[in-house]
């Protein structure tokens, strides 16, 4: 989102914050991630996983759905402002659409998938 505002606010050029956004980017792709979710912490040369403990070195949801919220934004901003942009774009949202959501589950999906058991709210 800094980025963003960044060059909203012209503190750094359209052409570098794109730079930099695409530097963040290429390391998310070949980053490691467990069914699209990435890991709380990386190597930041290798792009492997740190264990964040001895028993749970995986992915973690809460720090893929805050990771994902700006890109995401960032990907609609970017659309707007040419070819550049747009490549740019199209590489961000690769990302969250390869995060499996569902398989993180405690049933893998299946009752996404079916129906069978989904939750409800009851009213008053």
């Amino acid at each position: 989102m800094a980025i963003i505002v960044a060059i909203k606010r012209g503190w750094i050029s359209r052409k570098d914050g794109l730079e930099r956004l695409m530097k963040m980017v290429k390391f998310l792709a070949k980053a490691g991630s467990y069914h699209g979710v990435f890991p709380h912490f990386w190597d930041g040369r290798s792009g492997q996983t740190i264990p964040f403990s001895r028993k749970d070195d995986g992915g973690d949801l809460v720090e893929t759905s805050f990771l994902i919220a700006g890109p995401a934004v960032r990907a609609t901003v970017l659309r707007r402002q040419g070819p550049a942009g747009g490549r740019a774009a199209l590489r961000i949202n690769s990302l969250w659409l390869d995060v499996e959501w569902d398989w993180h589950t405690r049933d893998g999906g299946q009752r996404a998938a079916t129906g069978i058991g989904a939750r409800t709210t009851a009213g008053p």
